[in-house]
């Protein structure tokens, strides 16, 4: 059995449930073999079904469990308290027992001192935190379980109700809060006053109704980021204020500060510990990203509180808002919470100066059942600019509309029926046409034919307008005659140079601009661009800030000298994104300009509107894949394939100049609210490193050509390496000393290619002078396109160890010569690192090894030993002379009288040779592999070191599971960011996921999994694998097979691998069989995948923002860049790839699509003229058989470069399949021409699996019987 502990629950959660596997194992002589041949049988199979549970904790814990730092598994405290409620409380772990006194401070305390001693010996449960209050001998303790996540609420029966909540923002770590049932979260980016109500029942009259409730002078605030998984304790206020927006206004400063002052305010000091006190009319201070506790006092009931808010008074010298309308909060459980905006006005004389005040406020719970409520506060409308560059805003901006006529239509209904009509914008947007009434479509694109998109009651229409400038729709919609009026205007932008007009907003990137001068559902907002120049790109179209359209993302189009910047706006509750999807910097350090067809001659540089960051213009070829122009400044641009995520693409921006194209996801964070940008970067396809000794420097020059085109590397630095010739491209190393004149040098290396197949570490020998020599090594890695030389000190070369007290030894690698730099020699007790005079010709490194007896040199014995493979091996020894052998045959045999025993091991691939006096036991060193076969013989003077001889194993193993099943849980769902508009942590009671909504989003089904393994005495190993059959379900929201093996077996593959021991992985041969498939992709479907992700691995990826604008400085080494990780070399002689077959059934919609590769999306979207959903139907992907590679041209490299090339071969087959795409979907024509409309493919009819595993109400995981 397999459990793992799941913190926020505090229980033990089951992973892998008791089963039954039956073990034999079997070792005998091998009957006919000779004395040494041993044959090894070991079977393992399961009795019973296996069945295996992964969820979000047990994931999470064993990331933690087996990281190599210890450094992840500190939290600090362990158990933190902070209490807002206003009282001082005295926390204790067992009733009289000496305890802790937590005041109201709002600051987090230890109270690890609780969890110490013996007070927790001997529990069987979790043990209990009673809480008191200090100064009220009447009060009730509160008792709060430990070790989970739990909510508890206090009647006190002196001062009301208090809520004790034991939070988990990062678990194990407990955070306890003390706090009344209402608390408000400030969600803003600008401080606010609230105060707390109560109705009056007084006899005079002007006291009756709500009056204002005046606490006392106890702090009831504190940093809502101490509850959040990701912020730190440590964060300053600054540092919230520095995703403030930067407004500025194109004519008037005086303008803007009086529109957007509020979302500029200053994080005052004044809301640090020492809070102000309430003034005399109740106002409570309540900065930005704070969570306050309401007075006790003020609770009607639990959970229900009456207050109001306005705008915090800045300084003495500020202008003074006035009290908003009263909100009664209650616990919902409703998706908005009962929203509602508020507004405060300004003092009368400043009416016409100030503009009121406006925020939204909700109330949010988990159900009326837990008693608490968190009343949300933040801006009606916010303005998100995820873009690299600053962006133009302009609220409610003035748009001249021309009529230009209006169309009747009648439509496919009957008369006085409901009708339901929507409007596709052609931006990926649609408008709902209320029945019996009118909405504008605003902005309007019209496809390439001229045609915008409709739908009536479910079906599909288009209308061709007889204007081709319509840009904007007046739709009027007449259910009692079933007719519909387009009445085509054509709308434009006013200058900004009217009176009385708002200026123009700047936004920084990455920055935030809320609007609180404005009811959202009254405001309409437009976007520009500027560049280095200062010259502004159109103004769009405005966009409602609040819309019923149906999508979530939609286009902003902006002209700039006769080209198109595309930006796009992804809708978020109360929130507009603005973003670029594909963003492109230059990180060669050369003068690379990044070019576009369109404006003046046939290519034009691509504007840049800030730090370097580029928008990437969507070309296409006429194979429909996106690519880029670059090339240097005063030459021919060339064209390259822009690759999809995580792809590179070669590229040679000269012959002199290869580069490669790279995309990266780009991670912006919770405060851009995660939306999906990438940077393709142009990198160099070399680069190097110098992480050798500290004050030594690296060069590298090509070939033949003079020292002073050398390129010297610091210590712990990188460069970029260009060809200085087209002929002789191969790569030489130097040293030198930082501090030495810059002509003393080493020699240099011999020289190496920079390709795939060198892949490795080679130490090498560089001379200095006569009497010195620095013993480096070479290390050549790939990390996608790009080829990284990263040369390391001594400690990273070959070692050899003298651990035998009788012998001297004398060790060179091949081809060394006579020079006496490149041998080395090693005194008994002593270690050596050596190196040669550059990487070696051949692929299989070999040391000349000479030993020496230290008390008679006539006493000797040389020998070659393979550096490639680990083995234990003995040195000849003397075997007397023969009568007729000469004399030179005499020199070259062993003359060593006593024995001599040499093991090599392979540690970081370079070799470990120790020299010993007897063959090392495994029990002795048991990180010393077993002996391999007989060292091949050179055909030089030399005799070869002889193995050891021990059994000759011959082993057969066999592992069967009959039926395996996995669950995959899905944790909750996420978050809402649409009831967020600030970057601050969400407030304590919500969290990243909740465990009470915790279910099985996949059962994973295989059938008969059998592995096969076969290993020879040459240590030649044979592996057959095989999955007979395999079903995918999803359960939720719908249950569906969406992975099924149609025939069988649904995987069987067999692999030969030479010699196990040797560093490289030599793949003699692989073949790979599939059976038929059936998928079934639906939006649905990669929700549930996108949420499984985000559980199981944590951390959203990609690179930072700031990680971005270092990268684009220029040169890639100013961004300071890690050499690739060290990786062997994977050498594939043959791959069989069998045919496949795999019947497609999707439905997605596309503009939510961002799963897929851009470049599928967008050739989708223009083929079918600008449809929304892609529907396939049973299409066809059949996939030839291939045979790939030979031994006289096998495949060299890591991983990655074997499956990119293996990815280009089969990269034009699936692209042939788009026939049977074009024939079962609606991509042409919505299908109607297609037998997707008239006579589509029926899906085989599964059953679903049953899920494995219950959920609790608490989210408690329990396995179904399986029997």
């Amino acid at each position: 059995e397999l459990w793992s502990h799941n913190h926020r629950l505090g229980i033990w959660e089951p992973v892998l449930p008791s089963c039954r596997w039956r073990v034999s194992y079997h070792a005998q002589r091998k009957p006919d073999g000779g004395p040494r041949e041993v044959k090894v049988n070991a079977d393992v199979s399961a009795t019973r079904p296996v069945q295996l549970i992964i969820s979000a904790p047990f994931v999470n814990l064993a990331s933690r469990v087996f990281k190599p730092s210890v450094a992840d598994l500190t939290y600090g405290h362990l158990l933190a308290g902070v209490n807002i409620s206003g009282f001082t409380c005295h926390v204790t772990l067992k009733s009289g027992e000496e305890g802790l006194v937590l005041e109201s401070t709002g600051q987090a305390c230890p109270l690890d001192g609780l969890l110490k001693g013996q007070s927790r010996s001997g529990m069987t449960t979790h043990p209990y935190l009673i809480l008191t209050l200090a100064g009220h001998a009447g009060a009730q303790p509160c008792r709060v379980e430990i070790g989970r996540e739990v909510d508890a609420c206090w009647d006190t029966k002196v001062i009301g109700t208090l809520m004790c909540r034991l939070m988990m923002p990062r678990p194990p770590q407990q955070v306890l809060v003390i706090s009344s049932s209402v608390c408000i979260v400030n969600k803003t980016l600008a401080d606010l006053e609230v105060r707390f109500l109560t109705p009056s029942l007084g006899e005079q009259s002007e006291r009756r109704g709500l009056q204002p409730v005046i606490p006392d002078a106890a702090c009831r605030c504190m940093d809502s980021r101490l509850l959040s998984a990701s912020g730190s304790m440590q964060q300053t206020k600054d540092e919230l204020e520095s995703l403030t927006s930067t407004a500025a206004a194109s004519s008037s400063s005086a303008a803007v500060a009086s529109s957007t002052s509020r979302a500029h305010a200053t994080v005052n000091e004044k809301k640090g510990v020492g809070h102000p006190c309430p003034s005399s009319e109740g106002a409570m201070w309540l900065g930005a990203g704070q969570y306050l506790s309401a007075p006790a006092e003020a609770q009607l009931r639990i959970g229900q509180a009456v207050l109001q808010m306005r705008p915090a008074m800045e300084g003495d010298s500020g202008v003074s808002y006035g009290w908003s309308d009263p909100f009664f909060s209650v616990p919902v459980d409703t998706a908005d919470g009962g929203g509602i905006t508020l507004c405060s006005a300004p003092p009368e004389d400043m009416h016409d100066v100030l503009p009121r005040h406006c925020l939204h406020v909700r109330t949010t719970s988990s159900g009326p059942q837990d008693g608490w409520s968190n009343v949300e506060v933040q801006a009606p409308f916010t303005i998100v600019n995820a873009c690299p560059c600053d962006v133009l805003c302009r609220l409610n901006p003035p748009v001249n509309r021309s009529k230009l006529g209006k169309e009747k239509e009648r439509l496919d209904a009957a008369p006085g029926t409901h009708i339901e009509l929507r409007v596709d914008d052609g931006r990926g947007g649609e408008v709902t046409v209320p029945c019996n009434g009118q909405a504008e479509v605003l902005p309007l694109r019209l496809n390439d034919e001229g045609y915008f998109r409709w739908t009536c009651n479910g079906k599909q229409f288009q209308t061709k307008p007889r204007w081709r400038s319509t840009n904007c729709l007046l739709v009027v919609l007449n259910a009692r005659k079933a007719e519909v009026e387009w009445h085509c205007i054509q709308a434009a932008m006013r200058a900004e140079t009217a009176q009385g007009e708002r200026p123009s907003l700047r936004i920084g990137p990455q920055s935030l601009l809320p609007a609180f001068d404005s009811v959202a559902e009254d405001l309409n907002v437009s976007f520009a661009l500027r560049d280095a120049n200062g010259h502004v790109t159109s103004w769009s179209l405005p966009l409602p800030a609040v819309t019923t359209r149906r999508s979530a993302t939609e286009l902003i189009e902006l002209e700039f000298k006769g080209m198109w910047i595309n930006l796009n706006a992804l809708r978020n509750g109360r929130e507009l994104v603005v973003y670029a999807r594909s963003w492109f910097c230059n990180s060669t350090g050369l003068d690379v300009r990044l070019m576009q067809p369109g404006g003046p001659g046939p290519l034009h540089p691509v504007p840049c509107f800030g730090n370097k960051v580029f928008f990437l213009p969507e070309i296409r070829n006429d194979a429909g894949d996106g690519v880029a122009f670059v090339g240097l400044k005063h030459a021919m641009a060339v064209e390259a394939r822009v690759p999809d995520t995580g792809g590179a693409e070669h590229v040679d921006v000269t012959p002199l100049h290869p580069c490669c194209f790279r995309t990266e996801s780009v991670s912006l964070g919770e405060a851009m609210r995660g939306v999906p940008s990438c940077l393709i970067s142009l990198l160099p396809s070399m680069m190097l490193f110098n992480h050798a000794e500290p004050g030594l420097e690296v060069g590298f020059r090509q070939l033949r050509c003079p020292s002073e085109t050398a390129v010297w590397v610091p210590h712990g630095s990188s460069r970029a390496f260009w060809w200085s010739s087209l002929s002789d491209q191969g790569m030489q190393v130097a040293a030198r000393q930082a501090d030495a004149p810059k002509d003393t040098r080493t020699s240099w290396s011999l020289p190496f290619e920079l390709k795939e197949s060198r892949i490795g570490a080679y130490p090498i020998t560089l001379k200095f002078g006569q009497s010195y020599r620095y013993v480096l090594c070479v290390c050549i890695d790939q990390d996608a396109a790009t080829m990284a030389v990263t040369v390391k000190g001594s400690s990273s070369c070959h070692t050899i160890t003298n651990l035998h007290p009788a012998v001297q030894l004398e060790a060179s690698l091949e081809g060394a010569g006579e020079d006496a730099a490149y041998h080395f020699s090693v005194a008994s007790g002593d270690s050596c690192p050596f190196g040669g005079r550059g990487p070696p010709a051949k692929a299989i490194p070999r040391m000349r090894l000479s030993i020496q007896r230290a008390t008679d040199s006539s006493e000797k014995a040389v020998a070659w030993v393979d550096l490639h493979r680990s083995g234990v091996h003995r040195m000849p020894l003397w075997a007397g002379g023969q009568q007729g052998e000469s004399a030179a045959v005499r020199r070259r045999k062993s003359t060593l009288r006593i024995p001599v025993a040499v093991s090599v091991v392979l540690q970081n691939r370079v070799a470990v040779v120790t020299v010993t006096r007897t063959l090392p036991t495994p029990s002795s060193s048991s990180t010393a592999p077993p002996p391999g076969p007989r060292q091949a013989e050179d055909s030089s003077d030399e005799q070869a070191a002889s193995e050891e001889p021990q059994n000759l194993k011959t082993f057969q193993g066999e592992m069967r599971v009959d039926h395996l099943a996995v669950a995959l849980l899905v944790d909750g769902a996420a978050s809402s960011s649409s009831s967020s508009s600030a970057p601050v942590a969400g407030p304590p009671s919500t969290s990243l996921v909740d465990s009470r909504f915790r279910r099985e989003a996949f059962t994973v089904t295989l059938t008969n999994v059998l592995v096969n393994v076969h290993q020879t005495p040459d240590r030649c190993r044979d592996v057959d694998f095989q999955i007979w059959d395999i079903q995918v379900d999803m359960h939720l929201p719908r249950r569906d097979v969406v992975l099924k093996s149609i025939t069988q077996p649904f995987l069987r593959t067999h692999t030969r691998r030479d010699d196990v021991r040797i560093m490289d992985v030599h793949l003699r041969e692989v073949q790979l069989a599939f059976g038929d498939l059936e998928v079934s992709v639906t939006s649905p479907f990669m929700e549930q995948v996108r949420l499984l992700r985000r559980d199981l691995f944590q951390g959203s990826g990609g690179l930072a923002f700031d990680q971005v604008l270092v990268r684009a400085k220029g040169a890639l080494h100013q961004s300071n860049p890690k050499p690739p990780s060290a990786s062997s070399k994977l050498i594939v002689s043959k791959l069989v790839v069998g045919d496949a077959k795999i019947d497609v059934w999707c439905r997605l919609y596309l503009p939510d699509a961002h799963y897929l590769p851009r470049t599928l999306r967008d050739t989708i979207q223009v083929v079918s003229f600008g449809t929304t959903r892609l529907d396939i139907k049973g299409a066809q992907m059949k996939l030839p058989t291939q045979l790939l590679f030979s031994d006289r041209e096998p495949l060299e490299g890591n991983f990655s470069v074997v499956l990119s090339k293996v990815t280009e071969c089969y990269l034009p087959h699936v692209k042939s399949c788009w026939r049977s795409l074009l024939q079962h979907s609606n991509i042409f024509l919505g299908g109607f021409l297609s037998r997707h409309a008239w006579n589509p493919r029926q899906r085989r009819s599964w059953t679903p699996c049953s899920p494995i595993c219950t959920v609790g109400q608490r989210g408690e995981i329990t396995f179904r019987d399986a029997g």
